[in-house]
């Protein structure tokens, strides 16, 4: 048979059923005024929880860090070699404000020190006899000083009340020893280092008997009295932040402690894309809470008037489903906070409504649905 009858003769149909095809799919594709309904009427069984406003205390909960708010690098700040006397500089070792961790032989300092001391003296003792002399007022007070020199630490230089009271001091150049001696005792100091706050060495790089010089490093210590759990927030939860308000630490283990938050970034974090804030924690090793950590904390807020709904009951970050007459329906609600396990709604749901609370795949409106319900967290 010849091609072109064959093609006429199939052709022509072909095409036909081809174009009905299509039509077909436009029709179907187009969705009917009030939306897309089911060609076959489905049930699915959803569980859904009633609500009620009422005035509800809302609670948020993150989980973060225990940092320890000081983490120094020790340095030496004049050069000597280090006594074996009162070192604590040793890994692990606890220490508390004020002890001494380490010391290094400062007697070259300290000898320095007594014979600048005795250069003030001198000078004093040549000072007095014309103090009384010709500015008797002075006498008294200048007498008091020199009667005071004694031990490591000077009295006060007497102020000089008149032009010719200074001029005699400054002849006999006591300010200068005084100032002298000062500086000196300050680097006989630098020799003894002295725990700045309660804490731990991490580590030590130093041991009795080694020579250091100065600005030579000695090791880390860590801060232990004072702690902070760094958190981050999003834009719904920053609102519900404020300082000073109280925080419920939870460890893994159970145990609690109490916290405060201390600081609140004013900036979103480009790390965390939110806003880091810091709860301070008093004495955590006494609470069980060791840096390092990681922790939950939960935050109780101002009271307000609204429902509480579990997370997963928002659809599309401002709508929830709620169930009228078998039928599922969308109602779009304010937030006023958002955590991780709960919503706070103050506005868009009345009371009795029935609300969806699990994610809904392929929701259709009037799409018939059978609740399945449970109970609320506690309001």
């Amino acid at each position: 048979m010849p091609i072109a009858p064959r093609l006429k003769k199939w052709g022509i149909p072909a095409v036909f059923l081809l174009g009905a095809y299509f039509l077909y799919q436009q029709i179907s594709d187009t969705e009917p005024p009030g939306g897309r309904r089911s060609p076959r009427e489905q049930t699915q069984q959803l569980f859904a929880q009633q609500v009620f406003p009422d005035s509800i205390a809302p609670s948020l909960s993150f989980s973060g860090r225990v940092t320890s708010s000081q983490d120094i690098a020790v340095s030496t700040e004049v050069g000597g070699r280090v006594r074996d006397a009162q070192f604590r500089f040793r890994p692990g070792q606890r220490f508390s404000a004020g002890d001494i961790l380490y010391q290094l032989d400062g007697r070259e300092t300290y000898y320095d020190l007594q014979s600048r001391r005795a250069e003030i003296h001198h000078g004093v003792s040549r000072l007095l006899p014309e103090i009384r002399r010709d500015i008797p007022d002075a006498y008294e007070k200048w007498a008091e000083f020199f009667s005071s020199l004694e031990g490591l630490h000077l009295p006060p230089l007497p102020a000089m009340e008149s032009p010719r009271e200074r001029m005699v001091v400054i002849r006999y150049d006591i300010p200068r020893l005084y100032y002298e001696y000062q500086k000196n005792l300050l680097r006989y100091r630098r020799h003894t280092y002295r725990a700045p706050f309660d804490g731990v060495v991490l580590e030590a790089d130093i041991s009795p008997g080694a020579s250091v010089g100065g600005h030579s490093r000695v090791g880390r210590i860590l801060r232990t009295d004072t702690a902070y759990v760094e958190l981050s927030a999003s834009h719904r939860q920053r609102s519900f932040l404020r300082d000073d308000m109280p925080a419920e630490v939870v460890l893994p283990k159970g145990t609690r402690a109490e916290g405060r938050v201390e600081r609140i970034s004013p900036v979103v974090s480009p790390t965390r894309q939110g806003f880091s804030f810091f709860v301070r924690l008093e004495d955590p090793l006494s609470a069980g809470v060791h840096p390092g950590e990681y922790v939950s904390v939960r935050l109780s807020g101002t009271p307000l008037y609204g429902v509480s709904l579990p997370r997963d009951a928002i659809q599309d970050s401002n709508r929830v489903y709620c169930i009228v007459d078998g039928a599922l329906l969308a109602r779009e609600v304010t937030l006023a906070y958002e955590g991780t396990e709960q919503v706070y709604i103050t506005q868009g749901l009345s009371a009795g409504d029935t609300v969806v609370v699990e994610p809904v795949r392929d929701a259709l409106r009037g799409m018939r649905v059978r609740p399945t319900m449970v109970e609320g967290a506690a309001q």
